[in-house]
């Protein structure tokens, strides 16, 4: 979630710093009670965070959740049988903004436990910044894990189109990485001195950019989010302007660049060796909660093209997570991601996000509903809070 927080002391996360570490849990012993079910967990890297803003990425959130639920069946349970369940659902609210000033605690409670299925609670709060001495909620998830080797009917997939040709879309290896693109874009304009183009590149990198030590990015000719300057100028003009709103697509491919394989995650755990051990399933199923989250809140904005200063700060509501194949996440390898836009009304807007393999299979999606109103006016010359993508 992306609220308006009164922390002025947010950090830019170090480039050489990857990004999963904002996920590492440690375990609190002393609030744990495993008789009852109940397991408490912490993040570790405190005071870093992804945009210059106090509220911290909602995908943090997601994932510290998704990792703590994670961890508490390899807390109950012995090695063998935990790694055994998969999640295939994850649902909540957010009940407010998390700052990155404070450490996020995450309170792991059991709903049901049966050879075939667990369910578990995650509340996560933290530090309420007037009052030290209580604690604040900010996230509410109930977490769905099934055991593994279900014998199921035959297997389908709807397929990922580019909406304009009713064909698929671009492969990665035909496309070049989004900070490639761009840099080309910049030097292009610059030699016919297009300086408006120039000026909307280099916006795009600035958020874009964020990204790149820890994503690779390549993106369709046709996908709004190229031609909407990866979002940052929601009116362009686009392809898909003839398009009814929720015909239209944002799509990318994208792969994580850290070595994320059996022996990177085991490398990376062994250099916390006191925090929550990193596990292939666990660690793949929550980057993928992690990156779902992107940009959520902006698809009805771009795809009714909006601009972005009409718009009051984009803040998520409610999302609804669900995997779709139990083995094979790996987010190292090419993952294709659609951003559809559904339904707007009442201030709240409903947008759907699907990723898809590079075999075509569809292999996780996220609805979410946010906040979507006018922005408040605002005193000549201040600047508007910077969003989240």
């Amino acid at each position: 979630m992306s609220g308006r927080a009164q922390d002025q002391q947010a950090v830019l996360l170090p480039e050489e710093i990857p990004m999963y570490e904002l996920l590492r849990l440690k375990r609190l012993d002393n609030l744990c009670d495993p008789t009852q079910g109940t397991f408490v967990y912490e993040t570790v890297l405190v005071g870093y965070t992804i945009f210059s803003r106090p509220g911290i990425f909602g995908g943090i959130s997601l994932g510290v959740g998704m990792q703590a639920a994670f961890a508490s069946l390899f807390d109950e349970l012995d090695e063998k049988d935990a790694a055994e369940f998969r999640a295939y659902s994850y649902q909540g609210a957010f009940l407010g903004p998390a700052l990155s000033k404070f450490a996020i605690r995450i309170t792991v409670t059991t709903l049901r436990k049966t050879r075939s299925f667990v369910t578990r609670v995650v509340t996560l709060s933290q530090q309420d910044p007037a009052k030290p001495d209580v604690r604040r909620n900010t996230l509410v998830g109930v977490c769905d894990f099934a055991r593994r080797g279900r014998k199921g009917l035959p297997e389908f997939s709807a397929p990922a189109l580019n909406p304009l040709t009713n064909k698929p879309w671009q492969r990665p290896e035909e496309l070049p990485s989004e900070s490639e693109d761009v840099q080309q874009r910049i030097e292009a304009a610059k030699k016919s001195n297009d300086t408006e183009l120039i000026k909307n590149l280099e916006r795009e990198f600035a958020f874009s950019g964020r990204w790149n030590p820890f994503l690779e990015y390549r993106i369709p000719t046709d996908s709004v989010m190229r031609q909407t300057f990866w979002g940052t100028k929601s009116d362009a003009i686009t392809n898909q302007d003839e398009l009814p709103p929720t015909d239209k697509v944002m799509a990318d491919w994208f792969r994580v660049k850290p070595d994320l394989s059996e022996r990177g995650i085991a490398a990376a755990s062994a250099k916390q060796p006191d925090c929550v051990p990193l596990r292939p399933v666990p660690m793949h199923t929550t980057i993928f909660t992690f990156l779902l989250d992107q940009i959520v809140p902006l698809t009805p904005i771009l795809i009714q093209k909006i601009p972005r200063r009409a718009a009051s700060p984009d803040v998520s509501l409610d999302f609804s997570i669900r995997f779709h194949r139990e083995d094979g996440l790996d987010v190292n390898k090419w993952t294709l991601r659609h951003w559809k836009g559904l339904t707007a009304a009442a201030g709240r807007s409903f947008s759907q996000v699907t990723l898809w393999n590079e075999q075509g299979d569809i292999i996780a999606t996220m609805s979410q509903q946010g906040h979507y109103v006018p922005a408040p006016p605002r005193p000549n010359g201040a600047a508007k809070p910077a969003a989240k993508l």
